[in-house]
């Protein structure tokens, strides 16, 4: 039973001879840090399934890399964009309770950013999320 397990996995895990392999293309990503006096801010949310348990992190560096303060949250159960959206809301939050006036921010949710400038109008369901942001 084991010996024909043990086979079956491995047949399960080899390639179909009918598929494409799609080949990889491998990108270098690094920090880059913002023009001279003013601070950088990095965030993610982060979730285990969608919607699931959800958490976010987050620093503030300087124009030479330093440390000025991070964050870590829970966020309890949420959708990736909810995660995405509280995850900047800290971190804008921790800057301004900071004092900081020259804010450059960097995150990965192309949604967040697109529904923040106004190049699509589907933030009707974190409409909450960003009323909260307004009224602070």
């Amino acid at each position: 039973i084991i010996k024909k397990s043990g086979k079956d996995i491995i047949t399960a895990m080899m390639p179909d001879s009918n598929a494409t392999v799609q080949p990889r293309t491998e990108i270098l990503i690094s920090w880059k840090p913002p023009l001279e006096n003013w601070i950088k801010l990095n965030v993610d949310g982060a979730l285990k399934g969608n919607p699931g348990l959800a958490g976010s992190g987050g620093v503030l560096r300087s124009h030479r890399g330093d440390w000025i303060k991070g964050f870590a949250a829970n966020f309890g159960i949420c959708s990736s964009v909810k995660a995405e959206l509280l995850a900047l809301l800290q971190g804008l939050w921790l800057a301004r309770n900071l004092g900081i006036s020259r804010l450059e921010v960097h995150m990965d949710s192309k949604v967040v950013v697109d529904t923040l400038t106004g190049i699509t109008k589907s933030n009707q369901l974190y409409y909450f999320t960003l009323k909260r942001s307004e009224e602070r």
